[in-house]
């Protein structure tokens, strides 16, 4: 029996929501918003599984993760927290934080990195053993980003909200002839990501780097 006949909508596996810092109310708010409209856009999807606002440790390192999508041929990391301010991006790909210029560690990287880190503990977890992680960044209706002179690469990396259930479908389609993930691995990804989620002793390590 095909997969999708066995799972008939988006899953939640956790109810993580955005914890406020307090440090900026304003901003707590946004991202808070932006969150709940994130997690509207996905229960449109197709059926996978979805973990949001998972934190680990990894080599020194807290590693956040916005939004984990699960699917029969691919997983998706979606950085929701990046782009919560006016930005520019430039022909070199560098993201400016407006208005003053302000150069930003490129999400990209960061992305890319958590992709690296996320196969790593699958494929030693034996859940993985093929290359089929990809990202985006979401970016927001509310905030300013100058895309005009930007590579291609990077625009075509950077998504809206309402697109993501358009892009889901688009990526299983560029996925179709990958071996995937079955529907026992999935729920296993999801429950050691809960576990991994729990285990991290965030507050221990608050002086610990965080991408």
């Amino acid at each position: 029996m095909d997969i999708l006949n066995k799972i008939k909508k988006p899953i939640f596996i956790n109810s993580y929501s955005y914890i406020p810092k307090g440090e900026n109310t304003t901003i707590d708010d946004f991202i808070i918003n932006k969150e709940q409209q994130i997690l509207k856009s996905i229960k449109s999807c197709v059926p996978l599984f979805c973990l949001n606002n998972i934190s680990i440790s990894y080599e020194d390192i807290i590693i956040k993760y916005d939004f984990i999508l699960i699917t029969t041929k691919f997983i998706k990391i979606l950085d929701s927290k990046s782009l919560l301010q006016d930005m520019k991006i430039t022909a070199n790909g560098d993201f400016l934080k407006l208005p003053n210029n302000v150069v930003e560690i490129s999400p990209i990287e960061k992305n890319n990195y958590k992709s690296v880190v996320l196969r790593k503990i699958l494929i030693n977890n034996n859940l993985l053993n093929s290359n089929i992680i990809n990202s985006n960044i979401i970016s927001s209706k509310e905030k300013n980003l100058e895309l005009t002179n930007s590579p291609i690469s990077i625009a075509r990396n950077i998504i809206d909200i309402e697109s993501i259930p358009e892009v889901i479908r688009d990526d299983l389609e560029n996925y179709k002839n990958s071996k995937g993930v079955s529907l026992k691995n999935m729920r296993k990804i999801g429950s050691l990501f809960i576990e991994i989620n729990k285990s991290s002793n965030i507050d221990e390590i608050a002086s610990t780097k965080t991408i």
